[in-house]
Protein backbone atom coordinates (compact mmCIF):
# COMPACT_ATOMS: atom_id res chain seq x y z
CA UNK A 1 0.00 0.00 0.00
CA UNK A 2 1.20 3.71 -0.53
CA UNK A 3 3.25 5.27 2.36
CA UNK A 4 1.14 8.37 1.50
CA UNK A 5 -2.44 5.80 3.06
CA UNK A 6 -0.22 5.08 5.55
CA UNK A 7 0.10 8.33 7.11
CA UNK A 8 -2.53 9.94 9.46
CA UNK A 9 -3.89 12.57 7.04
CA UNK A 10 -2.37 15.79 9.11
CA UNK A 11 0.81 14.02 9.06
CA UNK A 12 1.22 15.05 5.59
CA UNK A 13 0.36 18.34 6.45
CA UNK A 14 2.70 18.73 9.07
CA UNK A 15 5.57 17.64 7.17
CA UNK A 16 5.18 19.63 4.68
CA UNK A 17 4.85 22.76 7.00
CA UNK A 18 8.31 22.08 8.54
CA UNK A 19 9.71 21.55 5.31
CA UNK A 20 8.64 24.51 3.59
CA UNK A 21 9.30 26.68 7.02
CA UNK A 22 12.54 25.15 7.71
CA UNK A 23 13.57 26.58 3.87
CA UNK A 24 12.71 29.63 4.47
CA UNK A 25 14.76 29.33 8.43
CA UNK A 26 17.78 28.06 6.57
CA UNK A 27 17.91 31.32 4.28
CA UNK A 28 17.40 33.53 7.46
CA UNK A 29 19.87 31.38 9.35
CA UNK A 30 22.57 32.21 6.44
CA UNK A 31 21.66 35.56 6.44
CA UNK A 32 21.86 36.52 10.10
CA UNK A 33 25.47 34.25 10.30
CA UNK A 34 26.84 36.29 7.17
CA UNK A 35 25.58 39.41 8.57
CA UNK A 36 26.83 39.58 12.20
CA UNK A 37 24.76 41.63 13.93
CA UNK A 38 20.71 40.67 15.73
CA UNK A 39 18.64 39.32 13.43
CA UNK A 40 15.23 37.88 14.67
CA UNK A 41 14.67 33.66 14.04
CA UNK A 42 16.52 31.36 12.22
CA UNK A 43 16.15 27.16 11.66
CA UNK A 44 14.14 26.60 14.74
CA UNK A 45 12.07 29.71 14.61
CA UNK A 46 10.41 29.52 11.63
CA UNK A 47 8.98 26.26 11.63
CA UNK A 48 7.83 27.06 15.12
CA UNK A 49 6.12 30.13 13.54
CA UNK A 50 4.90 27.72 10.72
CA UNK A 51 3.27 25.24 13.30
CA UNK A 52 1.50 27.71 15.31
CA UNK A 53 -0.22 28.84 12.20
CA UNK A 54 -1.27 25.19 10.95
CA UNK A 55 -2.23 24.99 14.93
CA UNK A 56 -4.11 27.91 15.17
CA UNK A 57 -5.86 26.70 11.88
CA UNK A 58 -6.56 23.54 13.54
CA UNK A 59 -8.09 24.95 16.26
CA UNK A 60 -10.35 27.22 14.82
CA UNK A 61 -11.94 25.23 12.13
CA UNK A 62 -14.00 26.93 9.48
CA UNK A 63 -13.85 30.33 11.95
CA UNK A 64 -11.10 32.63 10.61
CA UNK A 65 -11.12 35.11 13.39
CA UNK A 66 -8.81 32.91 15.60
CA UNK A 67 -6.65 33.16 12.78
CA UNK A 68 -6.60 36.72 12.06
CA UNK A 69 -5.95 36.60 15.80
CA UNK A 70 -2.98 34.63 16.31
CA UNK A 71 -1.40 36.55 13.10
CA UNK A 72 -1.92 40.08 14.74
CA UNK A 73 -0.22 38.47 18.10
CA UNK A 74 2.90 36.64 16.27
CA UNK A 75 2.55 40.24 13.95
CA UNK A 76 3.34 41.76 17.56
CA UNK A 77 6.51 39.94 18.60
CA UNK A 78 7.87 40.54 15.17
CA UNK A 79 7.20 44.14 15.50
CA UNK A 80 9.21 44.22 19.49
CA UNK A 81 12.21 41.95 17.45
CA UNK A 82 12.01 44.83 14.75
CA UNK A 83 11.72 47.57 17.27
CA UNK A 84 15.24 45.74 19.62
CA UNK A 85 16.67 46.15 16.20
CA UNK A 86 16.06 49.38 15.30
CA UNK A 87 17.69 50.32 18.96
CA UNK A 88 20.99 48.46 17.53
CA UNK A 89 21.12 50.44 14.59
CA UNK A 90 20.05 53.59 12.44
CA UNK A 91 19.04 51.55 9.80
CA UNK A 92 17.64 48.07 9.76
CA UNK A 93 15.40 46.31 7.08
CA UNK A 94 12.14 44.80 7.62
CA UNK A 95 12.69 41.25 5.39
CA UNK A 96 13.11 39.18 7.92
CA UNK A 97 9.59 40.03 10.27
CA UNK A 98 7.80 40.33 6.94
CA UNK A 99 8.90 36.58 6.26
CA UNK A 100 7.91 35.57 9.84
CA UNK A 101 4.57 36.21 9.06
CA UNK A 102 4.71 34.12 5.64
CA UNK A 103 5.52 31.48 7.41
CA UNK A 104 2.77 32.00 9.75
CA UNK A 105 0.52 32.06 6.90
CA UNK A 106 1.83 29.05 5.10
CA UNK A 107 1.15 26.75 8.35
CA UNK A 108 -2.55 28.24 8.03
CA UNK A 109 -2.76 27.76 4.05
CA UNK A 110 -1.52 23.84 4.57
CA UNK A 111 -4.38 23.26 7.26
CA UNK A 112 -7.00 24.77 4.78
CA UNK A 113 -5.66 22.65 1.88
CA UNK A 114 -4.04 24.97 -0.37
CA UNK A 115 -0.92 23.40 -0.61
CA UNK A 116 0.14 24.65 -3.76
CA UNK A 117 -0.63 28.23 -2.73
CA UNK A 118 1.37 27.38 0.32
CA UNK A 119 4.06 25.72 -1.34
CA UNK A 120 4.29 28.50 -4.26
CA UNK A 121 4.23 31.67 -1.40
CA UNK A 122 7.18 29.27 0.27
CA UNK A 123 9.45 29.21 -3.19
CA UNK A 124 8.01 32.70 -4.25
CA UNK A 125 9.47 33.76 -0.77
CA UNK A 126 12.45 31.76 -0.99
CA UNK A 127 13.42 33.15 -4.86
CA UNK A 128 12.99 36.98 -3.52
CA UNK A 129 15.10 36.52 -0.23
CA UNK A 130 18.01 34.72 -2.33
CA UNK A 131 17.78 37.61 -5.26
CA UNK A 132 18.36 40.64 -2.72
CA UNK A 133 21.44 41.41 -4.55
CA UNK A 134 20.53 41.23 -8.09
CA UNK A 135 16.45 42.85 -7.17
CA UNK A 136 18.74 46.03 -5.70
CA UNK A 137 20.88 46.26 -8.80
CA UNK A 138 17.65 46.08 -11.30
CA UNK A 139 16.22 48.90 -9.26
CA UNK A 140 18.74 51.00 -9.56
CA UNK A 141 19.37 50.77 -12.91
CA UNK A 142 15.71 50.38 -13.35
CA UNK A 143 14.67 54.41 -15.14
CA UNK A 144 11.13 55.52 -13.47
CA UNK A 145 9.87 56.15 -16.88
CA UNK A 146 10.14 51.97 -17.02
CA UNK A 147 8.27 51.35 -14.18
CA UNK A 148 5.56 53.43 -15.46
CA UNK A 149 5.75 51.54 -19.02
CA UNK A 150 5.64 48.36 -17.26
CA UNK A 151 1.66 49.91 -15.40
CA UNK A 152 0.58 50.96 -18.56
CA UNK A 153 1.29 47.36 -19.66
CA UNK A 154 -0.45 46.14 -16.74
CA UNK A 155 -3.50 48.17 -16.76
CA UNK A 156 -4.32 47.50 -20.23
CA UNK A 157 -3.90 43.80 -19.65
CA UNK A 158 -4.72 43.18 -16.41
CA UNK A 159 -7.19 45.25 -15.17
CA UNK A 160 -9.08 46.62 -17.99
CA UNK A 161 -9.52 43.34 -19.82
CA UNK A 162 -10.74 41.26 -16.95
CA UNK A 163 -13.39 43.98 -16.64
CA UNK A 164 -14.41 44.28 -19.89
CA UNK A 165 -17.69 41.95 -20.80
CA UNK A 166 -17.27 38.94 -23.63
CA UNK A 167 -20.61 39.34 -25.34
CA UNK A 168 -21.82 41.24 -28.77
CA UNK A 169 -23.85 44.58 -28.53
CA UNK A 170 -25.13 46.83 -31.48
CA UNK A 171 -26.18 45.95 -34.52
CA UNK A 172 -22.58 45.49 -35.17
CA UNK A 173 -22.45 42.70 -33.34
CA UNK A 174 -18.82 44.10 -31.20
CA UNK A 175 -17.36 42.28 -28.39
CA UNK A 176 -15.64 44.70 -25.97
CA UNK A 177 -13.54 41.93 -24.40
CA UNK A 178 -12.21 40.76 -28.12
CA UNK A 179 -11.55 43.96 -29.24
CA UNK A 180 -9.77 44.95 -25.98
CA UNK A 181 -7.70 41.79 -26.47
CA UNK A 182 -6.75 42.24 -29.57
CA UNK A 183 -5.34 45.74 -28.52
CA UNK A 184 -3.46 43.78 -25.56
CA UNK A 185 -1.72 41.51 -28.19
CA UNK A 186 -0.57 44.24 -30.09
CA UNK A 187 0.83 46.24 -27.04
CA UNK A 188 1.76 42.70 -26.02
CA UNK A 189 4.25 42.73 -29.16
CA UNK A 190 5.44 45.91 -29.23
CA UNK A 191 6.50 45.83 -25.69
CA UNK A 192 8.17 42.64 -25.81
CA UNK A 193 10.49 43.90 -28.66
CA UNK A 194 10.76 47.04 -26.89
CA UNK A 195 12.20 45.00 -23.65
CA UNK A 196 14.83 42.63 -26.37
CA UNK A 197 15.69 45.97 -27.48
CA UNK A 198 16.80 47.05 -24.10
CA UNK A 199 18.51 44.21 -22.24
CA UNK A 200 20.72 44.54 -26.05
CA UNK A 201 21.29 47.73 -26.17
CA UNK A 202 24.38 48.80 -28.29
CA UNK A 203 24.97 44.90 -28.97
CA UNK A 204 24.26 43.25 -31.87
CA UNK A 205 24.94 45.72 -34.56
CA UNK A 206 21.75 47.26 -37.22
CA UNK A 207 20.83 44.00 -38.57
CA UNK A 208 19.22 42.75 -34.75
CA UNK A 209 17.85 46.15 -34.09
CA UNK A 210 15.84 45.61 -37.76
CA UNK A 211 14.84 42.45 -37.02
CA UNK A 212 13.27 43.52 -33.25
CA UNK A 213 12.60 46.87 -34.43
CA UNK A 214 10.46 45.20 -37.19
CA UNK A 215 8.07 43.47 -34.31
CA UNK A 216 7.93 46.55 -32.57
CA UNK A 217 7.51 48.79 -35.60
CA UNK A 218 8.69 48.35 -38.91
CA UNK A 219 7.73 52.16 -40.11
CA UNK A 220 9.38 53.98 -36.94
CA UNK A 221 12.58 51.57 -37.62
CA UNK A 222 12.38 52.49 -41.29
CA UNK A 223 12.43 56.15 -40.70
CA UNK A 224 14.90 55.69 -37.83
CA UNK A 225 17.18 54.06 -40.34
CA UNK A 226 16.70 56.14 -43.30
CA UNK A 227 17.87 59.13 -41.00
CA UNK A 228 20.78 57.81 -39.91
CA UNK A 229 21.69 55.84 -43.50
CA UNK A 230 22.21 59.27 -45.17
CA UNK A 231 24.39 60.58 -41.81
CA UNK A 232 26.49 57.06 -41.87
CA UNK A 233 27.09 57.30 -45.72
CA UNK A 234 25.94 53.15 -45.21
CA UNK A 235 23.21 53.14 -47.85
CA UNK A 236 23.95 49.38 -48.61
CA UNK A 237 23.41 48.28 -44.50
CA UNK A 238 21.06 50.55 -43.57
CA UNK A 239 18.37 49.82 -47.02
CA UNK A 240 19.36 45.87 -46.14
CA UNK A 241 18.09 46.90 -42.07
CA UNK A 242 14.80 48.24 -43.36
CA UNK A 243 13.94 45.81 -45.99
CA UNK A 244 14.82 42.83 -42.67
CA UNK A 245 12.29 45.41 -40.58
CA UNK A 246 9.71 44.81 -43.45
CA UNK A 247 9.96 40.98 -43.32
CA UNK A 248 9.37 40.81 -39.64
CA UNK A 249 6.59 42.86 -40.25
CA UNK A 250 4.37 40.26 -42.09
CA UNK A 251 5.09 37.79 -39.59
CA UNK A 252 3.88 39.86 -36.93
CA UNK A 253 0.73 40.16 -38.98
CA UNK A 254 0.85 36.44 -39.56
CA UNK A 255 1.09 36.07 -35.71
CA UNK A 256 -1.84 38.32 -34.89
CA UNK A 257 -4.25 36.97 -37.72
CA UNK A 258 -3.82 33.50 -36.64
CA UNK A 259 -3.89 34.32 -33.10
CA UNK A 260 -7.47 36.06 -33.82
CA UNK A 261 -8.90 34.83 -37.07
CA UNK A 262 -7.59 31.61 -37.52
CA UNK A 263 -9.30 30.50 -41.39
CA UNK A 264 -7.76 34.45 -42.11
CA UNK A 265 -4.59 33.97 -40.85
CA UNK A 266 -3.88 30.10 -42.60
CA UNK A 267 -5.29 31.79 -45.78
CA UNK A 268 -2.88 34.65 -46.00
CA UNK A 269 0.30 32.90 -43.85
CA UNK A 270 1.90 30.87 -47.38
CA UNK A 271 1.87 34.58 -49.16
CA UNK A 272 2.64 36.75 -45.84
CA UNK A 273 5.28 33.78 -45.11
CA UNK A 274 6.94 34.09 -49.21
CA UNK A 275 7.08 37.86 -48.53
CA UNK A 276 8.54 37.70 -44.92
CA UNK A 277 11.47 35.40 -46.34
CA UNK A 278 12.19 37.48 -49.69
CA UNK A 279 12.47 40.43 -47.69
CA UNK A 280 14.37 39.01 -44.90
CA UNK A 281 16.67 37.46 -47.39
CA UNK A 282 17.23 40.08 -49.60
CA UNK A 283 17.50 42.83 -46.45
CA UNK A 284 20.07 40.11 -45.79
CA UNK A 285 21.88 39.91 -49.13
CA UNK A 286 21.59 43.62 -49.71
CA UNK A 287 23.24 44.77 -45.85
CA UNK A 288 26.49 42.58 -46.89
CA UNK A 289 27.47 44.69 -50.11
CA UNK A 290 30.01 47.06 -49.22
CA UNK A 291 29.69 50.74 -48.33
CA UNK A 292 32.15 53.66 -49.10
CA UNK A 293 32.11 53.72 -45.48
CA UNK A 294 33.08 50.49 -44.00
CA UNK A 295 34.01 51.03 -40.31
CA UNK A 296 31.73 49.23 -37.87
CA UNK A 297 29.11 51.29 -36.59
CA UNK A 298 26.60 50.57 -33.24
CA UNK A 299 22.87 50.44 -33.06
CA UNK A 300 21.47 53.83 -31.86
CA UNK A 301 17.49 53.84 -32.73
CA UNK A 302 15.28 53.45 -29.21
CA UNK A 303 11.90 53.75 -29.70
CA UNK A 304 9.96 56.10 -28.14
CA UNK A 305 6.32 54.43 -27.29
CA UNK A 306 6.54 51.60 -25.97
CA UNK A 307 3.02 49.84 -26.52
CA UNK A 308 2.26 51.72 -29.84
CA UNK A 309 -1.22 52.31 -28.90
CA UNK A 310 -2.26 53.64 -31.99
CA UNK A 311 -1.61 50.45 -34.09
CA UNK A 312 -2.92 48.81 -32.14
CA UNK A 313 -6.61 49.91 -31.80
CA UNK A 314 -5.66 50.49 -35.81
CA UNK A 315 -5.43 46.39 -35.82
CA UNK A 316 -8.46 46.16 -33.59
CA UNK A 317 -10.46 48.14 -35.20
CA UNK A 318 -9.75 46.42 -38.56
CA UNK A 319 -10.51 43.07 -37.00
CA UNK A 320 -13.51 44.04 -35.46
CA UNK A 321 -14.78 45.47 -38.88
Amino acid sequence: MDLYHLLPPDAVKIVLVLFLSFLIGLEREERKTAAGSYSFGGVRTFPLIGFIGYSIALLSGAQLLPVILGFLVVGGFLLLSYWHKLSRAEAAGVTTEMSGLTTYLIGALVYYDHLWIATALSVSSLLLLELKVGLETLASRTEPHEIFTFAKFLLLSAVILPALPNQPFGRFHINPFKTWLVVVAVSTISYGSYVLQKVTKQRGGVLLAALLGGAYSSTVTTVAMSRRAAREHRPHLFAGGMLIASGVMYLRLVALLTLFNRPLGAMMAPAFLVLAAIAILTGWLWSRREDADSSPIKREFEPGNPLELLAAFLFSFWECS
